[in-house]
């Protein structure tokens, strides 16, 4: 079992991000105390608050390894639909974002 020090949270062992116009989303694979491996998605969105300061609203999706294979065929038909019946203008949309 492998746990953050700091805090004895879960441990991240593996990272990515994607950011899309205002909004990042943060891939994390973590490892719970019971040495299961987990995906949390996390949708992050700066905005100002009503006195002008900057603060990120945050969302998460926690994954287990029963549901991440079902998630994935779920994102996939629902990106092939969405795109499948999307309009493309003068641009593809793909082009908005930037995996880094």
């Amino acid at each position: 079992m492998k746990l953050n020090a700091e805090n004895g949270t879960d441990y991240r062992v593996y990272s990515n991000l994607l950011r899309a116009g205002q909004r990042t989303y943060f891939f994390d694979v973590k490892i719970n105390r019971n040495d299961q491996h987990y995906l949390v998605i996390t949708e992050s969105k700066k905005r100002l608050d009503t006195e002008g300061n900057p603060v990120f609203d945050k969302f998460k999706i926690h994954l287990y390894p029963e549901t991440v294979e079902a998630f994935a065929d779920m994102v996939d038909e629902m990106k092939k639909y969405v795109l499948d019946n999307t309009a493309r203008h003068h641009h593809d949309a793909a082009d908005d974002f930037t995996a880094i």
